[in-house]
C-alpha cells in the first residue's frame, strides 16, 4: 500500500505542481504540402487563418502542416525554450522571426537524423529561442524576450490529425521537467517489466497459462507506453527510425491489444465455454495474434489503420463481455474480471474517439498511462482470484473423489466381492 501511495504521488502530484509550462501558445494552422523555401507565400495564408487554436485542438486531417505562433515578449532576461509537444512529428523545419520579420534562427529536425538548432524532447522537439544580435548604442543591451517573436513551422506528421501543443518554457525549468518525465517513464516501465518478469517466472514454475498471459500483458503494456510516450524515439534517436526500428515499434504497439485479448480469453475461457461470445473472444485472440505477427512488415499508414481496427474490436469485445457477464449471476470475482478490460477499454475508446475526430479533446486523466497502476492492480487481483477459484475447484474435486473412494471401501468391507476378468 505504501508503494502504491508513493507511486501515485510521484506520478501525479509532483508533476501537477512542478511541470507546467510557462505558457501554452495559441497557433494558426494551414494544411499545405509546399516546401519550406516557399515560406513567404505561405506566411500570408497562415496569417489569414483564424481563430488561433489552443492546446489539444484537433490539427487537421493532413499530414503536412504549417503552423504560425506568436511568442510574447518577456519581462525578464532569460533563455526560453519552445517545445513542440507532439510525438508524431516525423520531420520538420522552423524559423524564428523578429518583430521586423527578419530570420533569427532556422531549425531542422528529422527522426532519421540528428536535429539542427533543435533537440529531441519528451515528446517531440525543442528549440532554444535565440538572442537578438542587433547593433545597439554603447551601454544598451537587448535580449530575446524584449519584443514579440514569431515562430513558423512546417511539420510532417506520421499520423494525420493528432493534437499539437506549443509550450513556452524557461530553459532551466524545461530541463528539470524533461528529467522528471524521463524518470517517470523509466519508473513506470521498470515496475511493469519487473512485475511481468515475476509473473513469467511464477507461470513457468507453476505451469499455469493465465499467469504467463498476465506476464505477457504486463510486458507488452510497458513497451507500449514507452513507445506511445516517445521514450524509445528519445533514447534511441535516429536508430528508432530505421526499417528494423520502425518494424519493432509497430509490433510493440500491436502487442498490447493482442495481450489484452489473450488475458481476457485466459480469464473467461472456462466461464464462457459453450457460449457464442466465448467463440468470438477466442476468435479475437487468434485475430489479434495474427495482426501482431504481420504488423512489423506493414507500411505505417496500413499499420495505423490496422491498429485502429484492432483497438476498436477490443473495445467492442469489452462491451460484449460486460453485457454477457451482467446477464449471468454476478459474483465478486466477476467484477474483478471486468474491471481491467473495462478500464482499458474506456481509455482506448477515449484516445480512439479523439484520433478519429469524434471528440474535440481527450480526457487527460483517462488514458492508458494514467490508468496503468489501477489496471495492473485489478489484473493482478483478477488472476489471483482466478487461481484461488481454480484451487478451490481442484480441492472440491479431490474431496469428491475421496468421498467416492470411501464409499467403495465401505461397500467392499460389507460385501467383499471382487470382479475378475480372464482374457483368452
Amino acid at each position: 500500500m505504501l508503494i502504491a501511495v508513493s507511486y501515485v504521488v510521484w506520478m501525479y502530484a509532483y508533476p501537477m505542481a512542478y511541470s507546467k509550462p510557462d505558457q501554452v501558445l495559441p497557433y494558426r494552422i494551414l494544411a499545405s504540402s509546399k516546401n519550406f523555401n516557399e515560406l513567404t507565400s505561405v506566411l500570408g495564408s497562415l496569417r489569414e487563418q483564424g481563430p488561433a487554436l489552443d492546446l489539444g485542438a484537433k490539427s487537421s486531417n493532413a499530414k503536412t502542416l504549417w503552423v504560425l505562433a506568436r511568442i510574447p515578449a518577456d519581462t525578464v532576461e532569460r533563455t526560453r525554450v519552445l517545445h513542440i509537444a507532439n510525438r508524431s512529428v516525423q520531420k520538420g523545419d522552423a524559423v524564428i522571426l523578429d518583430e521586423f520579420g527578419q530570420a533569427l534562427l532556422y531549425a531542422h529536425f528529422n527522426n532519421e537524423q540528428e536535429p539542427v538548432n533543435a533537440a529531441r524532447a519528451l515528446p517531440g522537439y525543442a528549440i532554444t529561442l535565440p538572442e537578438l544580435p542587433l547593433p545597439l548604442p554603447a551601454g544598451h543591451r537587448r535580449f530575446s524576450g524584449e519584443h514579440d517573436l514569431t515562430a513558423v513551422l512546417r511539420l510532417e506528421l506520421s499520423i494525420a490529425g493528432p493534437a499539437l501543443s506549443l509550450n513556452l518554457w524557461d530553459e532551466t525549468r524545461f530541463i528539470e521537467a524533461q528529467r522528471q518525465i524521463e524518470a517517470q517513464g523509466t519508473l513506470l516501465g521498470s515496475i511493469l517489466a519487473l512485475l511481468g518478469l515475476t509473473a513469467f517466472v511464477a507461470g513457468q514454475l507453476m505451469h499455469i497459462r493465465v499467469v504467463r498471459l498476465l506476464a505477457f500483458w504486463l510486458g507488452s503494456r510497458a513497451v507500449f507506453l514507452m513507445v506511445r510516450g516517445g521514450y524509445i524515439q528519445f533514447w534511441l534517436g535516429s536508430s528508432a527510425s530505421s526499417v528494423v526500428g520502425m518494424g519493432l515499434e509497430q509490433m510493440a504497439q500491436m502487442a498490447f491489444p493482442c495481450a489484452c485479448a489473450a488475458l481476457m480469453w485466459g480469464l473467461m475461457e472456462s466461464r464462457l465455454q459453450g457460449h457464442r461470445f466465448g467463440t468470438w473472444l477466442h476468435g479475437m485472440y487468434i485475430a489479434s495474434g495474427f495482426a501482431l505477427a504481420v504488423s512489423g512488415l506493414l507500411p505505417p499508414d496500413i499499420f495505423q489503420t490496422l491498429l485502429y481496427l484492432v483497438g476498436a474490436a477490443i473495445v467492442v469485445t469489452v462491451v460484449g463481455m460486460v453485457v454477457v457477464n451482467l446477464s449471468r449471476r454476478i459474483s465478486v470475482m466477476s467484477v474483478w474480471y471486468l474491471c481491467t478490460p473495462l478500464l482499458d477499454g474506456m481509455a482506448a475508446a477515449n484516445t480512439l474517439f479523439f484520433l478519429l475526430g469524434i471528440t474535440q479533446s481527450p480526457l487527460p486523466w483517462l488514458d492508458l498511462q494514467s490508468t496503468t497502476l489501477l489496471a495492473v492492480m485489478n489484473a493482478s487481483t483478477a488472476v489471483i482470484g482466478y487461481l484461488a477459484a481454480e484451487r478451490s475447484r481442484q480441492l472440491r474435486s479431490q474431496e469428491a473423489a475421496m468421498t467416492a473412494l470411501g464409499r467403495y471401501q465401505a461397500t467392499y468391507r460389507a460385501v467383499p466381492i471382487g470382479l475378475l476378468s480372464f482374457d483368452r
